[in-house]
């Protein structure tokens, strides 16, 4: 940042730069970088039935599960 440039501009580019990364490591299955990417803090909620790496079942976060299959015709 510039002492002319707003502190704005820079948080925009820096956002920015930061999702062109994710985007770039989701597109080359470069999980070293997606990895890098995260807070070491983040709790990561992964919704659905995983087995053997593949998810099998998938749900909303809803407090509601019969309206939510309802919707999704189950």
């Amino acid at each position: 940042m510039t002492p002319t440039e707003p502190a704005e501009t820079t948080m925009t580019t820096a956002n920015l730069d930061l999702a062109r990364s994710y985007f770039r490591a989701v597109r080359t299955g470069d999980m070293a970088a997606l990895g890098g990417l995260l807070d070491e803090q983040i709790v990561w909620h992964q919704p659905g039935v995983n087995k053997n790496g593949k998810i099998t079942e998938m749900w909303l976060f809803s407090g509601d599960q019969n309206a939510e299959d309802a919707f999704w015709g189950r």
